[in-house]
């Protein structure tokens, strides 16, 4: 039999997803589920998961025979015990006052995992911390992805500026190791190289600060204003001294 043939149950005209039974996909569950492929055998039986101390219902038409939880565990791992290898499931039950956090691998109370009222537990299955870390790794890696399109620039030069600054602004006569703005270096490139907000990543001259990034945008890199901006403040310090 090839894909493109058609189902072999009666009347069937969709193509058979499955070359040793011959049936589509719809048939073939019904094959699994009732015994026959027109629905008409017996219902599915409704028992407790085959892993160890999980009482968790499951379908006899399940793979493997285990709850939806250990069903996709094996799947993802290859393993029905949880990633911090503790073989208890920690299965919440109503009237519990901690739950147990998967990321971290601990017990805590309620109050520190964030509201979800469309759970059993009415919160989410990972610890306010854990959710945290999660997020700030997922913001990484999304700035991470916009400095490499941007700037042409991989974490590993990006991190090589920094340090050849010293950790601060890459401005001498600045000098913080306060970025500012949202908590990012800014990234100052050669605008007679390339005009806009994109670089080709070889005039990319420092890490500033969130001012004088701001500071020399506003100037335009025009050395003449900036010069004459100096000259300017040191008058009115002479004048007032």
């Amino acid at each position: 039999m090839r894909p493109s043939d058609p189902c072999t149950a009666g009347g069937c005209k969709n193509s058979i997803g499955f070359k040793k039974l011959g049936l589509c996909g719809t048939h073939r569950r019904r094959l699994v589920l009732y015994g026959s492929v027109d629905g008409t055998g017996r219902k599915p039986k409704v028992t407790k998961c085959s892993v160890l101390g999980c009482d968790n219902p499951y379908h006899t038409s399940i793979v493997h025979g285990m709850c939806s939880m250990h069903r996709r565990r094996f799947l993802k791992t290859g393993s029905t015990e949880p990633r911090s290898g503790n073989t208890h499931t920690h299965q919440f039950t109503p009237g519990d006052t901690e739950k147990w956090c998967c990321a971290c691998g601990m017990f805590k109370g309620l109050g520190g995992f964030t509201t979800n009222l469309g759970s059993l537990s009415g919160v989410y299955t990972y610890c306010r911390e854990c959710t945290k870390a999660k997020r700030d790794k997922t913001k990484d890696k999304r700035y991470a992805a916009h400095v490499l399109k941007k700037y042409n620039l991989t974490q590993d030069q990006y991190q090589e500026i920094l340090e050849s600054q010293g950790g601060v602004c890459g401005n001498p006569g600045c000098g913080t190791n306060q970025s500012g703005g949202q908590g990012r270096w800014h990234i100052d490139h050669d605008h007679a190289c390339c005009s806009g907000t994109w670089s080709c990543g070889r005039c990319v001259r420092g890490l500033l600060c969130n001012s004088c990034n701001v500071g020399l945008g506003m100037f335009g890199d025009n050395t003449t204003r900036l010069e004459g901006a100096v000259q300017y403040l040191r008058d009115w310090e002479s004048a007032t001294a």
